[in-house]
This record gives structure tokens, sequence and C-alpha cells, in this order.
């Protein structure tokens, strides 16, 4: 596990005296300082390069010439390959432990393709469709057309009259979506349980232990442990998506925009160091300003700083509208792009917007995005803080403002052949929401079932989802803790059990923190399933809720 020493900084002047607050200053350096020394990352998805094979110098017709092997180097015949270099047998044995990965991203309109093995790294830049120069595995140079035909590349080779054609299937995906984190700095044990953190707001905290207490939000340790379950259970994940809400629940009057800036500094550089060689796609929640709620239209201190501590993550052109309005877009795979929305310009409490049409002009840009979407035959993941529809716990409410919603739904619904899928945080619940058509059946992309429907999922705080093509699985893990060592000795992330996994035990305040509600047994879910409706599924211990989602 990760060891991050925090040191004691000054929460806010909050009258107590002699009252110091931990706050893990991860960064060191001033909170919202640029991170422009840190490598800018493409967004990547690992695929298979054992997909079909096909044309003259394929395996099937390959004459046993070094040249030809060296030509189809791929995970099936890797060991062939080596040997064609002349590799000895002992190092092939190691080298097959760490066959070829191909990594595909995008740089702007161009897909660039990066293969490393152990033996050879290479690396292609191109337009799909046009012909482009390269060296074949040995060395040859060749004209090369790449084109997308469905989920698969098909890659052309000629030289010498001769041809090779390379299929590449796009390989299954996982990616977590994490959300209110809410860490509290104040967090500490002490014998009086009315001062064990400012986000109980003076309530006694039950039983207080090293992993953090029902009544307040995250300690540090909690978060770290999280994430290195996270790290533990799904090592190679695809990406990340992030959805809002760091600094906990307190009053306005303990925060201001420096420290608000600074937790979501210390959150940013301790997720990039659990996961290092990911791109995180982050959302702002309406916890992430100051004052709370009130996100303004137009550029800020705060917009600013997430652009500058997010720009190893994105790319300029979403940098600019992060910084203009606290949203942007991004294509993160070959004919798949994010789209992540300032929900929280919408949200009720915000008194900044009140009456404004098109607050910062994102009705307007969302609408242009998706249509460039549609045109470039593209779908879209929309990621958000506070989510459209009405609220999970509150019947016929909104979280954002009605004439708002309106507007978002009439969008959504418009380009329903567009949208593969929605993923908000805010309400600290897991749920699912189904946007509807005018006539009240769901709303359906005309590119996969009539039944598939358009979905959106609200998260409390930690979820997989394993894309398998056209489904898209949500993992559950039923995360479990005996009360008599919780809170005492290590967490312990990952042991499972089905017969324990009934939802929201510990109630919906705040998810990962160490609620102590004992089950039978005495066994605690520390985090379960919460889709209960139909289509729900135990299997090893794991909760799985299905639905039709289209991923290309």
């Amino acid at each position: 596990m990760t060891d991050v020493e925090p040191v004691v900084t000054d929460f806010a002047a909050t009258g107590r005296t002699g009252r110091r607050n931990a706050l893990p200053d991860i960064l060191g350096s001033t909170a919202g300082a640029g991170t422009s020394d840190l490598p800018d990352k493409l967004a990547e998805l690992t695929v298979s390069d054992d997909g079909e094979q096909s044309g003259e110098g394929s395996a099937a017709e390959a004459s046993g010439s070094p040249e030809d092997k060296e030509k189809l180097v791929d995970s099936e015949n890797f060991d062939e390959y080596m040997k064609a270099l002349g590799v000895g047998f002992a190092t092939r044995q190691v080298g097959n432990v760490t066959k070829p990965t191909v990594i595909i991203g995008k740089e702007g309109d161009k897909v660039v393709v990066k293969t490393q093995s152990t033996f050879k790294n290479t690396e292609i830049s191109f337009k799909l469709g046009e012909e482009f120069d390269e060296s074949t595995a040995d060395d040859r140079q060749c004209k090369s057309v790449v084109s997308l035909e469905g989920d698969k590349l098909v890659h052309v080779q000629k030289w010498d009259g001769k041809e090779t054609k390379f299929v590449r299937e796009i390989q299954d995906g996982k990616f977590w979506h994490i959300s209110d984190l809410h860490l509290d700095p104040t967090y500490h044990i002490t014998d009086d349980h009315t001062k064990v953190c400012l986000s109980s707001k003076g309530y006694p905290a039950s039983n207080p232990g090293l992993f953090g207490d029902f009544m307040c939000d995250s300690p540090y340790k909690l978060i770290q442990s999280a994430f290195q379950f996270m790290r533990e259970v799904e090592p190679l994940p695809d990406f990340i998506i992030w959805t809002g809400d760091s600094p906990p629940h307190v009053p306005a009057k303990e925060l201001s925009t420096d420290i608000v800036i600074h937790i979501i500094s210390n959150m940013t550089h301790t997720i990039r160091e659990f996961f290092p060689d990911l791109t995180i796609y982050p959302a702002l929640g309406n916890h992430d300003y100051w004052p709370q709620d009130q996100f303004p239209m137009v550029t800020n201190e705060i917009y600013q700083a997430v652009a500058n501590l997010w720009e190893p993550w994105l790319r300029p052109e979403a940098l600019t509208t992060l910084r203009k309005g606290g949203f942007y877009s991004q294509v993160i795979r070959p004919n798949l792009r994010l789209v992540s929305l300032n929900t929280n310009l919408y949200y009720s409490p915000n008194n900044v917007t009140v009456n404004i049409t098109d607050p910062a002009g994102q009705f307007e840009w969302l609408q242009d995005t998706l249509e460039t979407c549609r045109q470039s035959d593209e779908k879209a993941y929309i990621i958000a803080h506070v989510p459209m529809g009405y609220l999970p716990f509150a019947s016929g409410t909104t979280a954002v403002r009605e004439c708002y919603n309106e507007r978002l739904v009439e969008i959504f619904r418009k380009y329903s052949d567009v949208v593969a899928g929605h993923f908000y945080g805010h309400t600290h619940r897991d749920s699912i929401m189904v946007l509807l058509d005018h006539e009240g059946y769901q709303s359906h992309s005309t590119s996969f079932s009539s039944k598939a429907q358009q979905c959106m999922f609200l998260l409390r705080r930690l979820r997989s989802f394993d894309v398998r093509k056209d489904i898209l699985t949500v993992v559950y893990k039923s995360l479990i803790e005996s009360v008599l060592t919780f809170n005492i000795t290590s967490w312990w992330w990952g042991e499972e059990s089905a017969a324990h996994s009934a939802p929201f035990v510990c109630g919906v305040a705040p998810p990962l923190s160490g609620c102590r509600q004992p089950l039978q047994d005495g066994l605690l879910p520390c985090i379960s399933g919460g889709i209960l409706g139909p289509g729900r599924m135990r299997v090893d211990g794991q909760m799985l809720a299905r639905a039709a989602y289209p991923t290309s």
C-alpha cells in the first residue's frame, strides 16, 4: 500500500483554540499549482492482437522464412517470431511471459497504435482510411491503410507486390467509477465523540476507528484503502471516471477557495499516485467550489486550478472548455467520446444561474458535441456529478431545476442513438434510471436492439464496469469485515460472501465510512450491491446488474 504521511495544516479559522487539522499535503506545493511538468498521457485502450489474419503473408500461408514470421508478430505466434530473430530458448521462455501488447489511442484526428514487447517497441500514427508509410517487423518500407470495421481495426500492408492484412479486434474492457470521496481532514480519534470530525456537525460519532465512523466523512486512510483495493482487484482497467465531490460536508465558514483547491489537489495527486499509468476523466461536484453550490458561468480560480491539476489527463481542447465553464469532451478510444458536464450550473441551490436560459452556453455546446458524434459515427459516455431526472429518495423532485432538467431530457432523447451511457454521483445511492421517450417508452438507440434502453447510473462511491462489446456489466463486490477486528486491525478489502450481500445495511451516509451495523455471523458489509431490480443475479459472491449498452 502506498505510504503517504500527512502533515498538519490549518483547515480554516474555526475559532477553536489550539485546533489543528491533519490534511495530507501530498502535493508538497502551493494549493492549485500547475502540474505541467507531469507527462501528458493519451487515453488508451489495450487490445488483443491475436485476431484474424488473412491475405498473402498470413500465418496459414507463411513460407516459414524468418521474414514471413517477423511480419506476423502477435500473441499467438510470438515464440516463432523470436525464433526468427535468433533468440535462444531460455530467453524465449522469459519473453513469452510478456507477450506483445497493443495500445490504441487517439491524438486529434489521428489514431496512435503502440506495440510493446520485451524485445521491440513500435509506434505508428495515421488517419483512418488514408495511406501512410511505415516499416514492417523486419524493417522493410511499405504502404499501409487502416480502416475501422465495427469493433475491428483492419490493417493492410503492401510492399513489393505483396500484401499482409491484420485484423485487430478491440478487446473487452473495464473501467472504475469513483465519486463523492468527501475527504474530512479533521477526522481523528478522541474520547469526546462530538469532536471526532467536523462533518458530523456536532453529532457524536458512534464508535470511531482508524477507517472512520458512520457519522463522519472519509478519513484519508479509508480513501487510501479503497484505492489499494481497486488496484489489487482490477490491476489493469482501461480508465477511471471520477464524478466529483472531494471536500467534506462542513459549514461554509470552515472552508475557503484555497482549502477547496487544496483538497481537490490532494485527491488528484492521490489518485495519480495509485494509478500512475491510467487516464482519469473527472467531473466537478457541487462541493468542489466555494461557496458550495454557487458555480459561476465564467472562468474562475477553481476552474483554472483543476485544469492545471488535470492537465496530464486531458487534451488542450478539453482543457479550454474546462477553464471556461467546467465541462469538456475527449475521445477515449476510436469511436467513443466521453462528455463531462458541469451540471452544478443547473443545481437547484445555485443562485448564480437563476433565470439564465443557457448557463455558460453548455446546452448549445452539448448539442454541438453530440451532433459531431453523430456525424462522426461516435458513441458518447456522459459523466457529471448532479444527475438529471428525479431523485431516488424524493418522489417527484429533481436535483437540477425543472427547466434545466427538461432541456437535458430533450437533448438526450434527440441523441439517444449517440449516448451509450450516463454516469453520475451526488445522491450517495446506487441506482439506475431509464430515460423514456415522449410516448413513455424506453428511449433507445437505432444501433442496437429495439428493447435496449438509455440508462443512467447513479453511484454511491465505488464501482467497477465491465464492457463486453454490446453489454455493460456492473460488478458489485460485497466487502465484509469482522466486527471484532473492524477499525482495529487491517482493513480486509475483497473478502466476498453472497450470503451476506444485503444492500445498504449501513445506511446512506457516507457509503465508504466505517459503519458498524452487525449482520448475522458477526459480519459487516462495508460496501454492497444496490441494484435490486430486474436482471440482478448473484455469481460467486458478486452482484451483477446487466444493462444493454452499445460500446462502438
